[in-house]
């Protein structure tokens, strides 16, 4: 189960007090090496909440392949839509803080096609048309690296990940933005979330040590608050439950429940899946006129939240 917030601040207080007395251990006397800088690079991308995200953006074969495109600039009635990722391009980032902790920045572009399935009669319940449009999209997470000595061999270094943050990516010059999340858990407790490149959870066994950790069937409230530059209620989902081969993607619709100017909020409800793991629960906010305009571009704000079912 989540930790309620107070949990977690008592937590990440530890785990500073924890870091920098690792410090004491180990002296760097010069930058990062190449060698350094390769080593952290493969523990990142081993590890399953991180790389699980390349795996969790992809919709693979969402759609089916023999509709037919239609035509552009009408008005457009979606019923599924998918991303399809073409190429990823990584770019790793590198801070020293102090001795013996790296900050690692993940910077991924993501090139993709979005399919939207749907026709152009309204009401209709299955889709006859499917439209492609061009996604570029720019994805980020901060990864916090440690080094200490190994008591074995004195002289060998020793780095493994502290902690991931969540990921915050989605198409530049968005129209729309989320602002906050909010996790309403089964015993009434709240996480917010309102800065997830700076807001950090550390991996374990069974995510029991910080990760969002849930058992199967729990149900949990989630809440979207977005920023819209369109009045028109705009579309939030949550892709989640997908595992690092792709299997068990699903996905949740939000519902608007309040709004207030440019400010919109969303909520859902969501009951835990049954199968065990590490996951990342990808939440896209996405404008309206993205999905029923066949030749608008494509605005979308999304947050990564990593998880575990155990």
């Amino acid at each position: 189960m989540l930790r309620s917030k107070l949990s977690l601040l008592a937590f990440f207080l530890a785990g500073i007090f924890l870091i920098s007395g690792c410090t004491k251990e180990s002296e760097l006397t010069s930058p990062l090496t190449e060698a350094d800088k390769e080593v952290i690079k493969q523990i990142i991308e081993s590890d399953d909440f991180i790389s699980g995200t390349d795996v969790a953006l992809n919709d693979g074969t969402y759609l089916p392949l023999n509709f037919e495109f239609g035509s552009l600039s009408r008005e457009f009635y979606p019923l599924r839509w998918g991303r399809i990722v073409k190429r990823v391009t990584k770019d790793y980032n590198y801070e020293n803080v102090n001795d013996t902790l790296v900050v690692v920045t993940i910077t991924r572009t993501v090139e993709s096609d979005l399919k939207i399935a749907g026709s152009y009669t309204q009401g209709k319940t299955t889709p006859d048309t499917v439209i492609t449009k061009p996604l570029t999209e720019v994805f980020t997470r901060k990864v916090q690296v440690v080094k200490k000595e190994n008591a074995d061999a004195p002289n060998a270094r020793k780095w493994r990940i502290w902690a991931v943050s969540l990921v915050q990516g989605g198409t530049q010059n968005s129209n729309i933005t989320i602002k906050k999340i909010t996790l309403t858990l089964p015993d009434g407790n709240t996480i917010e979330v309102t800065d997830p490149l700076n807001q950090f959870y550390r991996p374990g066994f069974l995510g029991r040590h910080g990760v969002p950790s849930f058992n199967p069937s729990a149900v949990v409230k989630f809440t979207v608050t977005v920023q819209s530059a369109t009045p028109d209620t705009d579309i939030v989902s949550m892709t989640y439950g997908v595992n690092r081969f792709g299997f068990f993607r699903a996905r949740k619709l939000f519902k608007m429940v309040s709004s207030s100017g440019s400010e919109e909020v969303y909520e859902a409800e969501l009951k835990v899946h049954s199968h065990r793991g590490n996951f990342n629960a990808m939440i896209h906010a996405i404008s309206r006129e993205s999905l029923y305009d066949d030749s608008a571009p494509v605005s979308v704000s999304v947050w990564g939240v990593p998880y575990v079912v155990f």
